[in-house]
């Protein structure tokens, strides 16, 4: 495409040169006439003629140059005609590419804003679906709600140091586990406290109570069963956290 205008102004050159070669001397006395008259032979006086020369844009007329001198000048315009059409068509090509690049860098950079904004609406979203930080407050109404429930003074007597069973817990195959407890009872109300051993042996006799009573769950109404179990998990309570103030229940619990 750039070499395509300044070949056809070779070629016509050519061509011309010939031509005049053919004609011959007879051409050169056609050619004599007045100065000011447009050089056309009278050998082509037949051959239609055109109303001017080199053609305007890109294009050329029927005419060729009336000299080699205007045919090398014609050919020498056009030659740069086609270097400015080229150098036109680079420029528009590079701004062209680099409007394209900045809407590159326009998009990446629309693209990070948005990633970095989602990722904040979703830290944001968590945070709010999140749960509040539990208070003081919140954790001693936590330990109250999932401490077993304690026995009452009539199923525990502190000041005897006495334990009320419920009737199935007096059967003989409970006797064992229920007058190691009664002892250790016994001496808790007394001390205010155990030894190490003592609070050992008041678990396993829990713990074995616990497991005969499971052997003969079938023997049992359900909510009788219940009742035993609760009765078993009050009194084991008892014996890990003795009954203190209220405003002591939480930091016996953690303790």
């Amino acid at each position: 495409m750039k070499m395509r205008f300044p070949i056809l102004v070779l070629a016509i050159f050519v061509a011309g040169s010939g031509l005049l070669w053919l004609l011959g001397p007879g051409y050169a006395q056609e050619s004599a006439g007045s100065p000011s008259q447009p050089f056309w032979p009278a050998s082509l006086a037949n051959f239609p003629q055109s109303g001017g020369g080199c053609g305007g844009g890109w294009g050329w007329g029927y005419r060729h140059a009336s000299t080699a001198e205007e045919g090398v000048m014609r050919g020498m315009a056009a030659i740069m005609e086609a270097q400015g059409a080229r150098n036109l068509m680079n420029a528009q090509a590079l701004g062209l590419r680099e409007d394209a690049r900045r809407k590159y860098l326009d998009n990446r950079l629309f693209r990070t804003h948005t990633y970095f904004a989602m990722r904040q609406y979703n830290r944001q979203a968590r945070d709010a679906a999140r749960s509040p930080r539990a208070t003081a407050d919140d954790l001693e109404r936590l330990a109250r709600s999932q401490a077993p429930q304690r026995l009452n003074a009539i199923q525990l007597n502190p000041a005897r140091g006495a334990i009320a069973w419920p009737a199935n817990f007096r059967d003989a195959q409970y006797e064992s586990s229920r007058k190691t407890l009664e002892r250790l009872y016994y001496g808790l109300a007394k001390t205010g406290s155990l030894t190490g051993e003592q609070h050992a042996q008041s678990l396993q006799a829990i713990e074995a109570m616990d497991a005969d009573l499971k052997k003969n769950i079938s023997s049992y109404a359900p909510m009788n069963y219940i009742a035993l179990s609760s009765f078993l998990d009050g009194l084991k309570y008892e014996f890990v956290v003795p009954a203190v103030p209220d405003s002591e229940l939480v930091s016996v619990v953690h303790r």
